[in-house]
């Protein structure tokens, strides 16, 4: 086996001047106050912080979605509680956690986790640096995976599963290695399942090639005696495939699977244990995964989120987030099939390509981890772009194996599969290509634009600006406003309320601020906001307002006259422009200088009642 360059020398070879590019930029991109989906604050933040943080009764607290609070939850509190909700916790020991704190806290981790992802990557590939690089400079890194989806969670676990098969397959002929390895690998598979069930979709690959190695590659040493097994001896003037006898390589498989099952049974018994205590206080077993697969699995179920064409991930969602990268992947695909093709039909001895088999092992893993998953996730009918966001991980591996397959080895294919060498050339090519052109950087500039910037921009500044309004400026003070708050939102995403409501001080039973009532009224038609304003819950309750101010302005003045609401922050909050997808006619009616959110406050009794 060919001796890997050091980890730490691999990373030393990144210039200093790229490495703190990359790092300004993924930290501007962390920054960024955009909402991409309200699941990137439903998911992970607002359960955290309802689990560990306490928050005045007398008012609404964190949000928990149906997800959490239905009769079989179909999310686990596991994944929640190992990150933010152990971040939380810590700082609420050391500090008093404000909204603000939330917000900076929760992008700070995935910035860093962020970080873990390179590392993974880069233990995985060790021999290049290309992986790293496309991860690097990923739209699927730069807008999404800074952002605390549960999405995120999936592909760092990936990623770690990636490093678990390759450490396997390094150590395969030593056992008590392969046996720790596998283990691990066994409870990073359980923990993957249990923060999303689409996880196994993307893991089958590899728990399929971890069972047939043994049968399949020939570069076999013993390097450990206790391993006793008669391996067969390498002849290199052999025209036949060098193999373990069958009954050799079934032993590894199954050394190899038992320790995987074992560990994977007893995380996912803990994981059923912590989730059966904290929904039903142990009265009945809660198993997320299988409620979220038999939900996803009911299209009555999905069409409550929205149904799609089973094209949309193929079609619309891959080429958004991966660009071009999606067209390498295609050529990949076919030179690959090619190759093994002609190998499997007999056609080429696979003696031949003793010194690549290794490489193309791997390079078949890869590209099977983006079509099988893609594939799964195709044939159900709700699709949106992150589902797809873990495939960067085998998408940079898959990229980098294909290209440290030398030439000669598609020359060898070549005399039997023309093709083959003719996908390699356009594998390359589009590979400098994409090096080369300005597109890359213009899909890069384009998504993190509009994603992470423009896209329901004004809400997370005008829930953390409101929140100090509301708030007294230092937690040991009681507010001077003791009255309850109603904020009304209205044409926005579903706000997070951990961005506005304040936690209780510790040691406290009770918030210094005025108990804050949300409603949140989405897209809801006039007559509904009318009705919600002019009859606030409680009923002695402040109203506020929270709404474009390009929506605002076609309010019909005879039922909302302006004399009844006072600004509060001025639009656009913070300057930002509030991208609505559904509302561009609204935005550009409203013109440049309304294009963000407003804060009103609604007189009480102004407004009148309509006929």
């Amino acid at each position: 086996m060919v001796l890997q360059p050091p980890l730490a020398s691999k990373l030393l070879q990144i210039p200093l001047l790229t490495a703190v590019s990359l790092f300004i930029l993924r930290l501007v991109c962390a920054s960024l106050a955009g909402t991409i989906h309200p699941d990137e604050h439903l998911q992970l933040p607002e359960v955290a912080a309802t689990l560990a943080l306490v928050y005045d009764d007398r008012g609404d607290g964190p949000l928990q979605t149906w997800e959490w609070t239905t009769e079989n939850p179909v999310r686990s509190v596991v994944p929640v509680w190992i990150t933010l909700g152990a971040l939380f916790k810590l700082l609420n020991s050391l500090i008093h956690v404000s909204p603000t704190t939330i917000f900076v806290s929760q992008r700070f981790f995935m910035f860093a986790l962020s970080y873990l992802d390179n590392l993974l990557i880069s233990k995985t590939d060790q021999s290049s640096s290309i992986s790293t690089s496309i991860f690097n400079t990923s739209p699927a890194l730069l807008v999404f995976l800074l952002r605390p989806f549960s999405n995120t969670l999936e592909t760092t676990l990936l990623a770690g599963l990636f490093v678990t098969f390759s450490q396997i397959l390094s150590n395969r002929t030593i056992r008590w290695k392969r046996v720790a390895w596998s283990g691990l690998f066994g409870v990073i598979l359980a923990l993957g399942t249990w923060t999303r069930i689409t996880f196994v979709a993307f893991a089958l690959p590899s728990c399929v090639m971890l069972v047939i190695y043994p049968f399949v590659l020939s570069s076999w040493t013993l390097a450990d005696p206790s391993e006793k097994l008669k391996l067969v001896k390498k002849d290199s003037s052999t025209p036949k495939r060098e193999s373990l006898p069958f009954s050799q390589a079934l032993q590894i498989s199954l050394s190899n699977l038992g320790p995987l099952i074992l560990a994977f049974v007893l995380s996912a018994s803990l994981f059923i244990f912590v989730d059966s205590v904290h929904f039903s206080k142990g009265h009945k077993l809660v198993i997320a995964p299988l409620n979220a697969l038999l939900y996803n699995t009911s299209t009555e179920n999905l069409k409550q989120h929205g149904l799609h064409p089973r094209w949309l991930h193929v079609v619309v969602n891959m080429p958004m987030i991966f660009g071009l990268r999606v067209v390498q992947v295609i050529v990949g695909v076919a030179g690959i099939y090619n190759a093994a093709s002609a190998i499997v039909k007999g056609k080429i001895p696979w003696s031949i390509f003793k010194s690549e088999e290794i490489t193309l092992f791997f390079t078949i893993l890869y590209h099977l981890s983006i079509m099988v998953p893609l594939l799964l996730l195709s044939l159900l009918p709700h699709q949106e772009p992150r589902f797809l966001i873990p495939l960067i991980v085998p998408i940079a591996l898959a990229e980098s194996s294909l290209s440290g397959l030398k030439p000669d080895f598609w020359e060898k294919v070549r005399r039997v599969r023309p093709m083959s060498i003719s996908a390699n050339r356009a594998f390359r090519r589009i590979d400098k290509i994409i090096k080369s052109t300005t597109i890359s950087t213009l899909h890069l500039i384009l998504l993190t634009t509009v994603f992470s910037f423009l896209h329901q921009g004004g809400l997370v500044p005008t829930l953390l600006q409101l929140n100090t309004k509301i708030a007294p400026s230092n937690p040991k003070q009681q507010s001077n406003q003791t009255s309850n708050l109603e904020v009304i939102f209205w044409k926005t995403f579903m706000p997070p309320r951990s961005l506005l409501v304040s936690s209780v001080p510790k040691g406290e039973t009770r918030g210094r601020a005025p108990p804050i009532h949300i409603t949140d009224l989405s897209g809801s038609p006039t007559s509904i906001l009318h009705s919600s304003l002019s009859h606030p819950q409680p009923p002695t309750a402040r109203t506020l307002l929270v709404a474009p101010a390009y929506s605002f302005d076609l309010l019909p003045s005879p039922a909302f006259p302006r004399e009844c609401f006072t600004e509060i922050l001025r639009p656009p909050v913070g300057g930002l422009v509030h991208l609505d997808m559904d509302r561009l006619d609204e935005l550009i009616a409203g013109g440049w200088g309304r294009r963000g959110l407003g804060v009103w406050e609604v007189a009480s009794g102004c407004l009148r009642d309509l006929d």
